[in-house]
């Protein structure tokens, strides 16, 4: 029989049996790092392109119908490690059919909603063991500080939430984020989205937010103040995205060199650029849209805990 469940910490707490890791691929490589970094133990991989002499961190790497061999009729419980969950599930179903396996899968979303594979989601659960500051407040012109919040597992401690904010208009908020973040944002109007949707605008004195995947008006400002309540004052973090491709997130060489003098911690992310400028300060290059792409690991390009524990 094999249950699945997507809460990973309740997987690595709940119950002493043996866990392996299947996929020795991209994402598995990561989790039984993490897991070794966090003195979790597991015992092999499982990976339908192993041999008898693959090994991966000193840990073997097994054939799927080599479980049902090693484990016999014992309860185990396998991590999906792959951005291919359900191939997991159909693997364990032929293989090990004799086993009782409780499978974490990264799939998330409501019911009657959509689902979306996130192993950068999954492996938050290893990464928040390893952060050795207070949760910072990140304070983003984009979607960033989204992606940063769900990969870690984390608590959403900033109103900068799924959103977009030019440039000029986002400086003039890291200059001075309690002239703008201490009071209720109210809705504007409405404009054209980069995906062509029609979305609600707020407005902060002379900063406009774009709720860019919002298209309740009401909701979108209601979620901004309540999310602004969880500001940590002593810990904040700007993230600046400047994406090539966008009218919205365009920099000028202004607005750069006023947010590289910030004095709290700040990045820039600039994706969908090919040429790297090593003379930028504080920037993070990616290309084409891998920041936001739920099946691709995080520290591949960024080490997101070191990171965050950085002063």
């Amino acid at each position: 029989m094999i249950q699945t469940i997507n809460d990973t910490e309740r997987f690595m707490k709940e119950g002493n049996e043996a866990i392996y890791i299947y996929g020795a691929g991209n994402c598995g490589k990561w989790t039984g790092r993490y897991m070794q970094k966090c003195g979790i133990d597991f015992e092999a991989y499982i990976d339908k392109a192993a041999d008898r002499n693959c090994s991966l961190y000193g840990k073997r790497v097994i054939h799927p119908r080599s479980l049902t061999l090693q484990a016999g009729k014992s309860n185990v419980k396998v991590i999906a490690a792959n951005a291919k969950p359900w191939d997991t599930i159909s693997d364990l179903h032929y293989y090990a059919d004799s086993c009782n396996i409780l499978c974490l899968i990264p799939v998330y979303g409501n019911v009657e909603g959509p689902q979306t594979v996130n192993v950068n989601k999954m492996l938050g659960y290893f990464r928040r063991q390893m952060i050795t500051t207070d949760i910072p407040t990140i304070i983003a012109n984009s979607c960033a500080a989204a992606v940063i919040y769900s990969s870690l597992g984390l608590p959403r401690l900033s109103p900068t939430i799924n959103l977009n904010i030019e440039p000029e208009d986002f400086i003039k908020i890291c200059k001075n984020p309690r002239k703008y973040l201490s009071e209720d944002i109210k809705f504007d109007h409405w404009t054209i989205s980069g995906g062509g949707g029609v979305v609600p605008v707020g407005k902060i004195k002379d900063v406009e937010i774009i709720f860019s995947h919002a298209s309740d008006a009401d909701e979108a400002v209601n979620t901004w103040n309540r999310r602004r309540q969880r500001i940590n004052w002593d810990k904040l973090i700007y993230i600046m995205e400047d994406d090539n491709y966008s009218r919205i997130l365009k920099a000028t060489d202004k607005v750069e060199k006023e947010f590289n003098a910030l004095p709290e911690k700040h990045l820039r992310i600039i994706c969908k650029r090919y040429s790297i400028d090593l003379e930028r300060a504080n920037a993070l290059y990616i290309q084409d849209n891998y920041f936001y792409r739920h099946d691709f690991v995080m520290e591949n390009w960024f080490d997101l805990v070191e990171w965050i524990n950085r002063e």
